[in-house]
């Protein structure tokens, strides 16, 4: 529509600069008809006209026809003289020319002017930010759409409003507002913000804030530029909630665990590292990770941490640990590599571990126990062939030679004879149970409740003392676990024959869901519980040989024992 408006008025002056070169030069001749004067005055009208509104070409044109017409008269009207009204001409025609040029320099600059003036309104109405002009007295001249809409205010409920009423920041009335402090220092500044919206919520934002002069150069007040970034600063925060709940969550696992960054230096150190080392985090951060090994092993350690920039993982690998106060501990490592976000560079590793240091000395003591056991049992086994079946032999053997000798009668022979039958047949009874000794081969025949009772039994009828025993066990349990529940019971019953003085033992071996609860009392005098554990932990005790038999089957026992009670132990152990 503006453009057609525009073509419409420039359409009209030249239509009326045509007219009025015609009504000039027909005056000019009606003139000169009537009066035989030439009137070349009425032919510059045109030639201002077109000065005047600013079309060149036009004004060319006009004075370009203009002159052939003056010419044309004087060369048919030949009484006038050329050269004054050639010099009135060029006068005019000079003149016309620099009011043109004048003209046309002040419009030209006035349109320019407002061009750029429409493209900053442009720019400033239409920025994706949020622009207000604020003067030195807190008054708000100017707001863009963009504020508005952030704002969710009307422009008629902000403009000539204290900018401290409206969308507030946290910064309004405090010495970081931010037109005291452009006033101030005279130069622009960035800093993030929080405005308050109508319904009291947060807005986050960046203020970029510069100084506003006027067109002769006078401080006017400040131009404010606000970038929301509210969605931004919820991601932020969210970020940061995971970072902290990451951070509590590495902190205050159960397990330690340590970072460290490609060059080996600890990152990371969370508490439960510092209960296992001694070490606080501020003592080990940015030591490198070969400060915790031990000299004898560190090279070897040193060289599976090495195994990581490769990017291989740490899978259940015992490393030693170097405490604060030098003790040595086990520690079963597992780690993972940290890589960039375009996971190419790795910039971290993570290790948990677990400390295996008194699984490992348990596993090292049952070792050991074991070891005590097997020869305590090779001792035994030995006393057992050389004090009972050695001796049968050698009976038999004493007996072979004085009837090979041939120096005892008929009678007497027979006799040897009959004697030496009877100690082959002691021996072998004696070969069979210290073969019984060493794997009793009645549980595979008959089971475990069956041997215990019949175990029981042969030593009820010593008459020495009274064993009771109950047992709901229906269902056939692993062969290695009766075993070593037999054996178990054993030697509970031989440490009550050989110390307790005891004339009364009660066993109960029940099921409860899952667990086999094997309970032993006596009515003996009872022992110091912590003494003797004490001492069979160095010593290899009975008491130690069946804590560690349930130990080996993945049991717990619980031992009590003082005078009025004699003995009372309870063995769980899992039957899944």
């Amino acid at each position: 529509m503006d453009k057609f408006k525009l073509i419409l008025t420039e359409t009209h002056k030249k239509i009326a600069i045509i007219v009025i070169f015609v009504i000039s030069n027909f005056i000019v001749w009606y003139f000169h008809t009537a009066t035989g004067k030439l009137f070349t005055d009425f032919l510059y009208i045109p030639i201002l006209l077109s000065a005047f509104w600013q079309k060149r070409k036009s004004f060319i044109f006009i004075i370009f026809i203009e002159v052939i017409f003056i010419l044309f008269y004087f060369i048919f009207i030949t009484e006038f003289s050329l050269i004054p009204v050639l010099l009135r001409i060029f006068i005019f025609i000079v003149t016309a020319l620099f009011i043109s040029e004048v003209i046309y320099y002040f419009l030209s600059n006035h349109k320019k002017t407002k061009f750029e003036l429409n493209q900053l309104n442009q720019v400033f109405n239409n920025t994706g930010n949020g622009l207000r002009i604020i003067d030195k007295d807190y008054n708000i001249l100017r707001v863009n759409k963009t504020f508005s809409d952030l704002s969710g205010l009307t422009t008629d409920e902000i403009l000539r409003k204290k900018c401290y009423d409206v969308f507030p920041s946290n910064m309004c009335n405090t010495s970081n507002c931010c037109l005291k402090k452009v006033i101030t220092d005279k130069k622009p500044f960035e800093i993030d913000a929080t405005r308050k919206l109508k319904d009291g919520s947060d807005f986050f934002c960046i203020l970029n804030t510069a100084p506003f002069y006027g067109e002769t150069g006078e401080f006017i007040g400040i131009i404010e530029d606000c970038k929301p970034i509210t969605k931004r600063k919820q991601i932020e925060n969210k970020l940061i909630e995971t970072s902290n709940y990451l951070e509590s969550l590495i902190n205050f696992a159960g397990t330690p665990i340590i970072v460290w960054n490609p060059e080996l230096k600890i990152t990371k150190f969370n508490h439960a590292s510092e209960l296992l080392t001694g070490y606080k985090e501020k003592e080990i951060l940015d030591k490198e990770i070969c400060t915790l090994f031990p000299e004898d092993s560190k090279q070897k350690s040193i060289n599976c941490i090495k195994l990581t920039e490769k990017g291989e993982f740490l899978e259940s690998i015992e490393i030693s640990i170097l405490c604060k106060n030098s003790d040595i501990k086990t520690v079963l490592w597992n780690s993972s590599n940290i890589y960039d976000k375009d996971y190419i560079n790795h910039i971290a590793t993570i290790a948990q571990g677990q400390d295996i240091t008194e699984r490992k000395q348990t596993q090292a003591k049952i070792l050991n126990t074991i070891l005590k056991t097997e020869e305590k049992e090779r001792a035994r086994f030995a006393k057992d062939l050389h004090d009972g079946l050695g001796t049968l032999l050698s009976s038999i053997n004493i007996y072979l030679s004085i009837i090979k000798s041939g120096d005892i009668n008929e009678t007497e022979k027979q006799n040897m004879i009959s004697f030496s039958k009877g100690l082959i047949d002691e021996a072998i009874l004696n070969t069979k149970e210290i073969a019984n000794n060493l794997k009793p081969n009645i549980i595979n025949n008959l089971g475990l409740i069956p041997t215990i009772k019949s175990f029981c039994e042969k030593i009820n009828k010593t008459g020495t003392i009274n064993i009771s025993f109950y047992s709901d066990i229906k269902k056939e349990l692993k062969k290695e676990l009766e075993v070593t529940l037999f054996r178990i019971t054993k030697e509970l019953i031989n440490n009550t024959l050989k110390h307790a003085f005891a004339n009364k033992i009660n066993i109960n071996l029940i099921s409860d869901k899952d667990l086999l609860i094997l309970t032993y009392k006596d009515n003996g005098i009872g022992f110091d519980t912590n003494k003797i554990i004490n001492q069979a932990e160095t010593k290899g005790t009975g008491i130690q040989n069946i804590i560690s038999r349930v130990k080996a089957i993945n049991g717990t026992c619980e031992i009590k024992s003082n005078k009025k009670i004699g003995i009372n132990v309870i063995i769980k152990v899992s039957i899944l």
